[in-house]
């Protein structure tokens, strides 16, 4: 009997439908009965990971991510006024650029593709950066004030190993700003493709890890985290997802699975230095996420921010 990849659990998993990855593959959308993690089963290879990711395009909104990197800037100093501050999945590197130019902070970038992370390092001129994983980057114990995990934790193979990473590297006094789905949330479109089109749909931007309110609370748990703070954000689009708002009319084409191989995408990035619209208007964009959001966790948003702390249970 297979292990669930979170808790360990050996209980038959509840099987909610098929899924496909890469081309031609299928796997089993499943459910643990004791931790409610919902996944890829099996895991997918390292090789299928880097075949999906590696088609994928590095088009980000640098004007959106420099007005994050300002919103975060103001958190960070109400805590303190510099330290040390690692971004994993930094991708091109603008916003920790915007984070390093605004304020006293000292930045760090973690990417696992390689054409970005030569972006951020050798046209941005970012000294911190690193091409691979956390692992590979063997960072010391205790060292950094503030680590950033935006939608990463969701594609990686092992995260109960990625946080377990976090803590040895986080001081004792530190925090970590971790943005993730809502696991029940998230699956939903994928179930609901299955059962429309008796066909295994691809969730689009790679996900292969769906975590509930109680899988969440066992990671931090197991890890060595404490929730210092939750809160629900996506509330539209959340609202879509379980139906109690209209679905777009193209939802679909968000899960259609692959109709050919992957082919191997390395664009060239260049850099983004003319304006479309005035600051306010991306500050506005990004700033409206986060004004319709709730204290707590809800099944009806996406996407969930927590701020953790390393627990004092293991001090």
């Amino acid at each position: 009997m297979e292990s669930c990849p979170i808790c360990q659990s050996k209980k038959n998993k509840i099987s909610l439908c098929k899924v496909s990855f890469t081309y031609k593959t299928e796997f089993d959308l499943s459910e643990c009965p004791d931790c409610h993690v919902i996944y890829y089963n099996p895991t997918p290879s390292t090789e299928q990971l880097i075949d999906f990711y590696s088609t994928e395009g590095y088009e980000f909104n640098r004007w959106r991510l420099e007005s994050k990197a300002e919103s975060y800037v103001k958190k960070l100093n109400k805590k303190q006024s510099s330290g040390k501050f690692l971004d994993i999945g930094c991708a091109t590197g603008y916003m920790i650029n915007k984070i390093d130019k605004i304020s006293d902070w000292e930045v760090y970038g973690i990417e696992l593709s390689k054409n970005p992370a030569n972006f951020a390092r050798d046209v941005l001129m970012l000294k911190n950066i690193t091409h691979g994983d956390l692992f590979s980057a063997n960072y010391p114990n205790d060292f950094f004030d503030c680590i950033n995990i935006s939608d990463v934790l969701e594609h990686v193979p092992n995260p109960i190993a990625l946080l377990e990473e976090c803590h040895r590297i986080i001081k004792p006094d530190g925090i970590i700003m971790l943005g993730v789905p809502n696991g029940y949330n998230d699956s939903r479109g994928l179930i609901r493709y299955y059962n429309k089109n008796k066909e295994a749909g691809c969730h689009a931007s790679g996900h292969i890890f769906f975590f509930q309110k109680p899988t969440f609370e066992l990671i931090f748990k197991n890890t060595g985290f404490d929730i210092a703070k939750t809160e629900t954000v996506g509330i539209k689009n959340g609202l879509r997802n379980i139906g109690m708002l209209p679905k777009k009319s193209n939802w679909q084409e968000f899960y259609r699975p692959r109709n050919k191989k992957e082919i191997v995408a390395e664009p060239e990035i260049k850099l983004i230095t003319r304006k479309k619209y005035p600051d306010f208007y991306y500050r506005f964009h990004y700033l409206k996420h986060t004004w319709f959001s709730l204290r707590g966790f809800y099944n009806f948003g996406l996407n969930i921010n927590f701020i953790l702390t390393p627990s004092r249970d293991n001090e």
